[in-house]
C-alpha cells in the first residue's frame, strides 16, 4: 500500500487551509472568555475544567451537559490546561452524534419483541 503526499500546494490551497484552521484556533488577543463564547456561536463542542463550566450559562447558548460520563480528560476551553473537564454538545447535533438513554432503552426493548 502506497501513500502519496501531494507536496506542491497553490496559493490558494494554502489560503484555506489557513481558513479552516482559523475557526479552531485560540485568539492570543481575546480574553478566555470571548475564544469560549466564539467556540459556542459555531456550535462546537465544549470542554470546560470545573471553574469553567459553572460560569457557562449552557442552556441560554443551547448546549447540553454530557452526564453519561463524569469528565473527559481534555485540554479547557477557557485556561488551555489539560485536566478532568466537562464536555458540552450543542444540541443541534446531539442528536446526529450521542444516543441518549431514552434512546439506547428504546433499541433494546425493540430488540427483545424482533
Amino acid at each position: 500500500m502506497d501513500i502519496h503526499v501531494k507536496h506542491t500546494f497553490s496559493e490558494q490551497d494554502e489560503k484555506l487551509a489557513r481558513l479552516k484552521a482559523s475557526l479552531f484556533k485560540h485568539s492570543n488577543a481575546a480574553s478566555s472568555a470571548s475564544n469560549v463564547l466564539d467556540h459556542a456561536d459555531l456550535g462546537h463542542a465544549l470542554t470546560l475544567c470545573d471553574p469553567h463550566w459553572r460560569k457557562l450559562d449552557v442552556k441560554k447558548h443551547g448546549y447540553f451537559r454530557q452526564t453519561d460520563y463524569p469528565f473527559v480528560m481534555a485540554n479547557c476551553d477557557a485556561c488551555r490546561l489539560f485536566c478532568p473537564c466537562q464536555l458540552f454538545i450543542h444540541e443541534s447535533v446531539l442528536q446526529q452524534v450521542w444516543r441518549t438513554k431514552e434512546q439506547q432503552r428504546r433499541d433494546r426493548e425493540y430488540a427483545t419483541i424482533v
